[in-house]
């Protein structure tokens, strides 16, 4: 029985196929496969693989289908990848060998008269190959039409999702070709494409890209009851989440009153509040996006004739009785053992507010930019002698005893933390912050494995302000990437798509960990470019921002706010 035969013929096994093929009795056909001709079909079909899988990839691209790895690689890129093309050269070689078997076993029966004609069976089999791949690459479902497992993983690893081959299975090499094209037009594509935009898994949810809205204090609420001032707020945020899988963290939001306070920033404590932010919550959520809320508390940074407006026994509290040289009187207080325990809870419950009330996907505690938990970490401020101050363990306690109160209310997949190691904004800096923080970062990594992020400002931002950190730049937060990755962590920092890109893929090229971790949050250029990731994924020139309407108090006009375009408009 010949080959033809074969595969016309009912669906053999792979023992069954060889059987049939007797290789001694065809000596012809062997002695045709010359090792020029057979180095000129393997390197064709590389060729084509590679053309083919930088195709698909322009081709998502311009259609917008969902970025990257649609087969859902997840955390395992790298050794998929590594896997994959093991396994698509192997495959491809036998491809290759097959098809120039068939081609001079049709010539040797006189099938066909010349080696022009002998093209025919090739193209056909060819079109197969690229209907298989259309199917299997943008198909909803892993399991296809006509009884396919597609491979979703390390092709090496994972071949028994396609085996065992058996009557009501498609011909083995059918099978073979549907396989490679798929890997050739996923893990291709997969492999020319930036990072940044490539899908990662947060917690329970998988983003579509790397590109994370910065909280940004904005002061649209009202003015003494904090209250989210909708339909402005709730535009302003569902227009940030008009690319799919987009993760938004909130604008830093108070947890309670008394953890405050400034005039028109928003809380989290009320029902009001609550109320108002469902109503964004719903409106990213329309949209196919995620919302973080961060959870904030200012320490001695909080406006003194605000928290006293709003009850007049409150009063300035920090880790220690330093106060800022703006504002030296009156001095803060120092938090009691049993009020950092109130803090504690007060974090707690307006994670639980958040996430379980007001629709959130998950909350960021604000550890960074010298508000109260920073003023616990950083010796620049925190002189306690108890067991809240003095050694770098003693220092990070309090936090660590607010993230833990926290995953205890929603969960460690839904809590992430910003840190800022080098940022002097508030008189925060210390002269040396990588001991301290590479015992937090390290805590939380061995405490919390399932902890959704942590979110770093890198040292060439600090605050609201753009002013580098210089004496850092060259140490930056590689300390931290080094304990963390490759567990999910943004980068924020003054980023454009070209450091952006360095940073996701550059580093990665040192560390491959990075390119499964990292993460990049945008501020700025994120407010003036309500579109940002699809801006920076097709290289479309990016709206200024004016500065001069960042604060607005409790503005509701949306100007500079939910007034600039989209690229479309733009473009108009």
């Amino acid at each position: 029985m010949t080959l033809d035969n074969v595969l016309t013929s009912n669906p053999p096994t792979l023992s069954r196929l060889t059987t049939q093929v007797n290789f001694k009795h065809q000596p012809s056909a062997i002695m045709n496969l010359t090792p020029l001709r057979i180095a000129l079909y393997f390197a064709l079909s590389l060729f084509s693989i590679v053309v083919l899988g930088l195709a698909a990839a322009r081709l998502k691209y311009t259609l917008n289908l969902p970025r990257g790895d649609p087969l859902n690689f997840g955390n395992n890129f790298h050794e998929s990848i590594v896997a994959e093309l093991l396994a698509t050269s192997i495959l491809t070689m036998l491809w290759s060998w097959y098809i120039i078997h068939v081609i001079h076993k049709r010539r040797e029966h006189g099938l066909v008269s010349s080696f022009r004609r002998a093209w025919i069976p090739l193209f056909i089999l060819w079109v197969m190959w690229l209907v298989g791949a259309v199917i299997a690459t943008f198909s909803l479902f892993k399991r296809l039409p006509f009884g396919v497992i597609v491979i979703h993983n390390a092709g090496l690893v994972r071949t028994t999702e396609f085996l065992p081959i058996d009557s009501t299975s498609p011909p083995f090499w059918t099978l073979l070709a549907l396989y490679t094209s798929t890997v050739c037009f996923t893990n291709v594509g997969v492999i020319f494409w930036p990072s940044l935009f490539t899908p990662i898994k947060l917690g329970p949810y998988t983003l579509q890209h790397r590109v994370v809205l910065a909280p940004l204090t904005r002061l649209r609420s009202t003015r003494d009851t904090n209250v989210p001032q909708n339909p402005t707020m709730k535009e302003y945020y569902s227009q940030r989440a008009s690319v799919p899988g987009t993760l938004l963290i909130s604008e830093a939001t108070f947890i309670a009153a008394k953890a405050g306070l400034f005039r028109h920033a928003p809380g989290i404590w009320s029902k009001e509040q609550i109320a108002a932010w469902k109503e964004i919550t719903d409106a990213v959520h329309s949209k196919g996006s995620y919302i973080f809320l961060q959870l904030w508390a200012l320490g001695r940074a909080a406006d003194l004739s605000a928290l006293q407006a709003s009850n007049p026994s409150f009063e300035l509290i920090s880790s220690s009785d330093i106060p800022l040289s703006k504002n030296p009187s009156p001095r803060p207080r120092p938090l009691t053992t049993q009020e950092i325990a109130e803090y504690t809870s007060l974090y707690a419950t307006a994670a639980s507010n958040a996430v379980h009330k007001a629709g959130f996907d998950g909350v960021e505690i604000h550890g960074a930019n010298g508000y109260l938990i920073d003023q616990f970490l950083q010796d620049v401020c925190n002189k306690r002698t108890d067991e809240y101050g003095g050694s770098v363990e003693n220092r990070c306690r309090f936090a660590l005893e607010v993230v833990q109160a926290v995953v205890d209310k929603v969960g460690e997949e839904r809590t992430g933390i910003r840190i800022g190691p080098w940022t002097p904004f508030q008189e925060m800096g210390m002269k040396n912050p990588i001991p301290t923080f590479s015992y937090f970062i390290s805590q939380l990594n061995s405490r919390f494995p399932n902890f959704a992020f942590i979110d770093v400002i890198e040292p060439r931002v600090f605050g609201g302000n753009s002013e580098p950190a210089s004496q850092n730049l060259d140490t930056g937060n590689d300390f931290i990437r080094d304990i963390w990755l490759p567990r999910p962590m943004i980068s924020a920092g003054n980023y454009m798509r070209e450091t952006a890109l360095m940073q996701t893929d550059e580093y990665g090229n040192k560390n491959e960990d990075a390119k499964k971790g990292q993460m990049i949050a945008f501020g700025r250029y994120f407010i003036s470019n309500p579109d940002l990731p699809e801006r920076l994924e097709k290289d479309i020139p990016l709206t200024p921002y004016n500065r001069s309407t960042f604060y607005l108090l409790g503005d509701t006009t949306g100007k500079g706010y939910t007034d600039y375009p989209f690229a479309d408009e733009a473009r108009l």
